[in-house]
């Protein structure tokens, strides 16, 4: 996620709260969710959501909310607050033989 502060930065945003939230464990994967606080342009906003998307690490950016704009006196420019949910995803390797996570199936018979 570092890559990401960077690239909010590169992009004219201000980045005002990243908040790791729990990682959520799924059958095959873990979500890695980080709540994000920007402030900047529109187009610093778009600028920024397509350089994530250029990264070789899939992050999703999911529940965006746009808050508060706001003239720059000096620029002109519309400034807006931005909350985004930024996740990423790990792989999660199971023991052979163990039980199922609660909340999951378990393993059809003769997989590992």
């Amino acid at each position: 996620m570092r890559s990401v502060n960077a690239l909010a930065e590169a992009s004219g945003l201000q980045i005002s709260l990243i908040q790791p939230v729990e990682e959520r464990i799924e059958q095959y994967y873990a979500r890695i969710p980080v709540q994000l606080s920007v402030r900047g342009s529109y187009l610093s906003l778009a600028r920024f959501f397509h350089s994530v998307s250029q990264l070789p690490r899939v992050i999703n950016m999911e529940n965006i909310r746009l808050d508060h704009p706001t003239e720059d006196p000096v620029s002109h420019e519309i400034k807006l607050d931005a909350q985004v949910l930024a996740t990423t995803f790990r792989s999660v390797q199971r023991p052979a033989g163990a039980p199922p996570r609660p909340g999951q199936p378990p393993a059809p018979r003769g997989a590992p």
